[in-house]
């Protein structure tokens, strides 16, 4: 069951740092060495599940299932993108996303 913490509801969006899993408007706090402090994210399969402002990557052309991020529009730069994140071509794609 998603709830929020202390009657909050959840405030940081796809993309956005956080540390525990109730701070993301998704329910989902990913860490990585590349992310070390923290990022919002949802499993997906297409981008439609991740909104208008977010891109689903998959982690091969070959995989079923990926991760959402945030949808930006000048990849090789960090301008579109927070968390000091570079703005990435998807792969076989002209769109970018942040990472």
């Amino acid at each position: 069951l998603k709830s929020s913490f202390c009657g909050y509801p959840p405030q940081t969006p796809i993309g956005g740092h956080c540390k525990q899993n109730y701070e993301c408007t998704t329910y989902d706090c990913r860490t990585n060495t590349k992310h070390p402090n923290g990022y919002c994210t949802e499993s997906c399969t297409s981008s439609e599940e991740c909104g208008a402002n977010g891109i689903c990557v998959l982690a091969s052309a070959s995989a079923t299932a990926g991760s959402c991020a945030p949808r930006c529009a000048s990849p090789g730069s960090r301008s579109s993108c927070t968390n000091e994140s570079m703005c990435r071509v998807l792969e076989n794609s002209s769109d970018g996303y942040c990472d």
